[in-house]
């Protein structure tokens, strides 16, 4: 497991109501995406589709949206009943998605980590 990033939790008043938005950066030795954000999905149709939507915020000012993330709960373990973001990166320079999940740490923000996909084993 490799920790690849972070986002930052913020409340902010959206209207009458305080919402929570996040921010933060993605970098490996070949992907570089130094500011991002999630934006709640306002325009969800199902309950399978995602929560957020996901923008990278570009040097001349413009923002590209580059993913999709869905808040999931953790069932197992010591953070049973709290939740992780489960984030989807796409691009047509990449091979293939980048598949990363977010963990809320000790230290008030969170942790994008990233596993290699298991191989499917070979039948003997």
């Amino acid at each position: 497991m490799s920790n690849i990033g972070k986002l930052y939790e913020k409340k902010v008043m959206d209207g009458d109501k305080e919402v929570i938005t996040y921010s933060g950066s993605i970098n490996t030795l070949k992907i570089s995406l130094p500011s991002i954000y999630l934006e709640d999905n306002k325009f969800a149709s199902s309950d399978r589709a995602p929560d957020f939507r996901i923008w990278l915020k570009n040097s001349n000012g413009t923002d590209t949206q580059i993913g999709v993330a869905w808040k999931k709960e953790i069932k197992r373990g010591e953070k049973a009943g709290g939740f992780l973001i489960s984030i989807v990166i796409d691009d047509p320079s990449f091979a293939d998605k980048l598949n990363v999940t977010a963990f809320r740490n000790d230290q008030g923000h969170w942790d994008i980590v990233w596993n290699r996909p298991r191989q499917p084993e070979e039948a003997a």
